[in-house]
């Protein structure tokens, strides 16, 4: 079964936004619009999902009032009524980032500023940017964590395996059961990872547009991804299929793969078959660096 996350550049559409020295009335409607847009394809997605149900509907209530906020902002008969709502927009996600659930309070964050944007508060808007930012730097380290956790905690059980295997008392569904559980995790931590490196990139190229510098930072996934996606596929001619996630550029093009039950990337000699994308049935064709 098909499981995908894409980003596709729905951020980058705002990027003339952030670093335009002047914001003209027609660029804050179109601004607003973009972000509204933004909003609606994020709040109900496969991260809501992870969340504890009463966090979801405290995040899902601020983001609804400041979308309907802003919704109110592109109608307004004048440059105060739209001030006015961008204002109670403005406090509607700073509520929504209170709520501190990675990586929605980081959307939110960066809401906040998007809206410092168009009511021309440029130092305001940059400190919100700077803040997502932050929290995105320290969600990525924690996942980061995580996910080399699992990884460790996957090639102890691979001995554990081997060794309880020779003294006949390994018991065969214990692996099973582990190993889907490392796979549910590791999917949950690298598909968040993947949006939040993605936020990072961002916020990187606004911040660095008003010439402060930034700490380097060394990305799981290579910045052309635009796309993840899990399958089970064959490897190395085995007879079951595996759980991988892939990492997609733009052209379809696989750039990175990695083993959802040991956290390990596989290199592309290992898979085989083809799978569909986009309605497309494809072969496995990798990017060469």
């Amino acid at each position: 079964m098909e499981l995908k996350i894409n980003t596709s550049d729905v951020w980058r559409s705002l990027y003339p936004f952030f670093i335009s020295s002047s914001i003209t009335p027609a660029m804050v409607l179109e601004l607003i619009g973009s972000v509204i847009k933004i909003i609606d394809g994020n709040t109900d997605g496969e991260v809501l999902n992870r969340i504890d149900k009463n966090v979801q509907r405290l995040i899902k209530l601020h983001m609804k009032a400041g979308v309907d906020h802003l919704k109110n902002a592109l109608s307004a008969d004048g440059l105060e009524d739209q001030k006015r709502w961008l204002n109670e927009a403005i406090n509607e996600f700073i509520r929504a980032k209170a709520v501190e659930t990675p990586p929605e309070n980081i959307k939110a964050t960066i809401y906040v500023a998007t809206c410092f944007n168009a009511l021309g508060k440029d130092r305001q808007a940059q400190e919100w940017y700077q803040e997502g930012y932050n929290l995105a730097r320290e969600r990525h380290a924690e996942l980061i964590l995580n996910i080399n956790k699992i990884a460790k905690y996957a090639k102890v059980l691979d001995w554990g395996e081997y060794l309880l295997m020779v003294t006949m008392i390994y018991p065969l569904m214990h692996k099973v059961i582990v190993e889907e559980k490392f796979a549910k995790l590791l999917y949950q931590y690298l598909t968040e990872l993947f949006e939040i490196e993605k936020q990072i990139l961002l916020l990187q190229r606004i911040i660095a547009s008003t010439g402060v510098e930034r700490s380097t930072l060394t990305f799981y996934f290579p910045i052309d991804v635009v796309e993840v996606q899990k399958w089970s596929v064959l490897l190395n001619r085995s007879n079951t299929g595996t759980p991988v996630l892939f990492a997609f550029n733009e052209q379809g093009e696989i750039r990175r793969a990695i083993h959802l039950t040991s956290g390990q990337p596989i290199p592309e000699n290992e898979v085989t078959g083809s799978f569909r994308r986009n309605g497309k049935h494809l072969m496995a064709t990798w990017r060469q660096d």
